[in-house]
């Protein structure tokens, strides 16, 4: 063959790669599928024996490994700390042959690995660095020209893909940590929600505990009252007092104050408030546990309720059960 023909059959050749390099669709969403497209048509179309890809994380100024064509991954450097700066990665197009005094800046492969020449090629998009594709000839002595021409525009056609792939991941990674997130919190607000509700519950429970309401007789009701009275505890008193009455056409109510552990003007207020509301209603209150110290208390607050009262239970059941 000419030297003419050589030269038409090398052009031939030439566009035919690069119409294949550039009908990679720039509507792939794969990163494992633009990583099979590069590394097949480093090595398949431009006839480098070895390809390897790199990731580059910017935060940690690292290439990270990816994938690989002709060798195995557990022979390669994961992650490369490379010399260069990452301007001089994206910037220049590094070339390499035996030949050479000087090693290959970014090394991949292990150091007696049989590389006759090898290329680094940045991926990147126009304001970052993407990635690094390195490729090694095992064979022939070096890349030519027209060779590393065509790598730089592999690595060009790739890296608009790869951008929009990167920036998708982000977007994903993002969406499900939101999504992540959210489901937490709504796990949160829902044992909230539980505690809340099983807390209002022993609440209501703890109420009806301590003011229970006991029929001891036909019209007759038991009410004692235990532990410490405020305000919110008091109106309870009252109200449940009053529905009981009610329901039992109770004529008497026994107020056993036995237990309450502190009477002061506000507890003498409730039962005053107490026995006016159950006469109107028709009941009468007898006032059971007075002791010698809360008679004093009682006379010293001037609070005189006129209601029979007696020191123990037994009196005022007999007291009632008379009435």
């Amino acid at each position: 063959m000419t030297t003419s023909a050589n030269n038409h059959f090398d052009h031939e050749n030439e566009l035919a790669i690069l119409y294949e390099i550039a009908s990679i669709s720039k509507h792939l969403r794969s990163m494992d599928t633009i990583c099979d497209l590069l590394l097949d048509k480093a090595t398949r179309l431009l006839g480098a024996e070895v390809a390897v890809f790199y990731l580059y994380d910017a935060g940690e100024a690292r290439l990270n490994l990816r994938a690989a064509r002709g060798i195995r991954l557990k022979k390669i450097c994961p992650q490369i700390d490379p010399l260069l700066s990452e301007g001089e990665l994206s910037t220049k197009t590094l070339i390499w042959s035996d030949a050479q005094a000087a090693a290959f800046p970014v090394t991949p492969l292990p150091a007696r690995y049989p590389v006759r020449a090898a290329l680094g090629v940045p991926v990147k998009s126009d304001i970052a660095l993407l990635g690094w594709l390195y490729v090694a000839l095992l064979k022939r002595p070096a890349f030519d020209t027209r060779q590393v021409t065509l790598f730089n525009a592999l690595a060009d056609q790739v890296a608009s893909t790869l951008e929009t792939t990167l920036s998708l991941e982000h977007n994903y990674r993002q969406q499900a940590a939101l999504a992540e997130a959210n489901q937490r919190l709504e796990q949160v607000l829902n044992e909230m929600q539980q505690a809340y509700a099983q807390q209002e519950r022993l609440i209501q429970t703890i109420k009806a505990l301590s003011l229970p309401v006991l029929p001891i007789g036909e019209h007759v009701l038991l009410t004692p009252l235990i532990g410490y009275i405020d305000a919110e505890r008091s109106q309870l008193i009252k109200e449940k007092l009053l529905a009981a009455v009610g329901h039992y056409q109770a004529h008497v109510v026994i107020l056993d104050i036995t237990g309450i552990s502190v009477v002061d003007a506000a507890v003498a207020q409730m039962l005053l408030e107490a026995t006016q509301a159950a006469r109107l209603l028709g009941a009468r209150i007898i006032l059971c546990g007075v002791s010698p110290e809360v008679a004093e208390v009682m006379v010293n607050m001037d609070f005189n309720l006129r209601i029979p009262t007696t020191t123990d239970l037994r009196a005022a059941m007999k007291l009632a059960l008379r009435s």
